[in-house]
Order: structure tokens, then sequence, then C-alpha cells
């Protein structure tokens, strides 16, 4: 919406209720079903006119607009990081930054987002109130930033229990554990620091294959001695067909 930006939380409701929507000026359920969206006058149908701003094209780090209005989403760092159950391709790991829990920057680059305003539903803030002295927004050491962002470290170290308990009421614990840890040794990797070693060596040995194998990726782009010890050490024990093809890939 080019008055409103496009920070929208969207959700729809599945009901056999005949709900007049004064928009489309559909009054039952017959009506709807043959209604044809080519005629459709009404202004909520209509593309929003960009011009010849292609700034999310262009800002987008996998590439996932392969061309204006098209959104690829198996390139898309949100749907790698929250909807994508399985690997991640290796390919775009290191495309994939820092991002461990979605990507916004097609919205932030957006000029229609100039026209946003902060959400006024608590239930979306963060434990605390951003507006408070005390928000993240206002104070960087504030601790609400172990909230909205936990360190790189304490993420690849969460057990079930730790996960739920620090996710318990968040929309992350949707994707579980599996998947966060997942991302955050890809993030890890792309850090490319040994002080994420030791934590990505002990994931070495988690019960998850997928997790395994993305601290192995990890470990290979940071390098070092202690990282390929570990590695050296894993290829007797792995009996995991998908870690074993990690191992080979360097």
């Amino acid at each position: 919406a080019p008055q409103r930006g496009s920070f929208f939380f969207l959700g729809e409701i599945l009901t056999t209720l005949a709900i007049r929507d004064w928009r489309l000026e559909i009054d039952s359920v017959s009506n709807l079903q043959s209604f044809d969206p080519a005629q459709d006058k009404s202004p909520i149908s209509k593309m929003p006119s960009c011009g010849t701003c292609h700034r999310c094209l262009d800002a987008c780090p996998t590439n996932a607009f392969p061309e204006p209005y098209v959104l690829d989403a198996r390139r898309c760092i949100s749907y790698l990081t929250i909807e994508l159950k399985g690997w991640i391709p290796r390919e775009l790991r290191p495309l994939l930054q820092n991002w461990v829990y979605g990507c916004d920057i097609c919205q932030i680059v957006c000029p229609f987002n100039r026209f946003s305003q902060p959400t006024q539903e608590i239930a979306f803030y963060p434990e605390g109130d951003w507006k408070s002295s005390q928000s993240p927004i206002s104070n960087l050491q504030s601790p609400l930033w172990n909230t909205v962002a936990p360190p790189l470290l304490e993420l690849l170290a969460l057990d079930n229990a730790s996960f739920n308990e620090r996710f318990a009421h968040s929309p992350i614990k949707r994707i579980k554990r599996t998947r966060l840890v997942r991302n955050a040794c890809v993030a890890a990797g792309n850090w490319g620091s040994e002080t994420a070693v030791p934590a990505l060596v002990n994931l070495l040995t988690d019960p998850e294959p997928i997790i395994r194998g993305h601290a192995v990726w990890a470990l290979q782009q940071i390098g070092g001695a202690a990282a390929q010890v570990a590695l050296a050490k894993l290829r007797g024990v792995e009996g995991d067909t998908a870690v074993l093809q990690e191992l080979a890939s360097s």
C-alpha cells in the first residue's frame, strides 16, 4: 500500500459464512464463486506502480527477484530460514550472511515504507515496552536485546529445553530448535570467527543430522587446526549419508 508501506502482518479466516465485502461488492458465496478478478475495478486489486524503482531487486542478497513483481521463494532468505525444513542449498549459504530468522531487506529499502509507522499493538512488542527508556531501540545495552537478537553463540548452544524456555512466547518457537540452530550454523560459517569453533564442534555430536551437517559446513568455512581435527574425527564415526556428503565437500 503506497500510503502505508508493506510492513503488514497478514492473516486469513476460512469460513462458510456469507460475509459482505464492500471493497469487492460481493455479498454472497455464490457471487464470490463467479467473481472475475480481471473485471474488478476496486483499488485493492490493482498492482502498485513502482515506476522505475528496483531497489528491492538490487538489494536482495540471494537475488530472489528474477524480475519485477516476481519472487522466487526458493531463494528468499525468509523462506530458507523459516519455512524450509530441509538442508539449505550450499550455494545459497554464503548469501544468507548473518540472517537466522527471516529477512526484511526488501521492505527496508522500499520507498513506500517511509510512510510506515511503528505498531501500536502491545502484543507485537518483545518482552517489555519498546517505547520505554529501557527499550532495545533507545538503549543498545538493554537486556531486551537478548530476546530480540540473541547472541549467535548462545543460539548454537541451545538444547530443546533451553530453546522452548527462551522462545516460549515468540513466533520463533514454530520453527523449532533444529531449524534455528541450523540457521545459526550458517551464520557462524559466514562470520568466519574461530570464536564459534568450540560451539560448532559440540554440534558435531548432535542427534539431528541436519545440524551436524550444517555445523560441518560452518567449520569448513572457518578453518583452523581445531576445526580440521574435529572434522577428521567425525569422518571416522559419522554414519549419515547427507552429513558424509558435507564432509566430502570443501
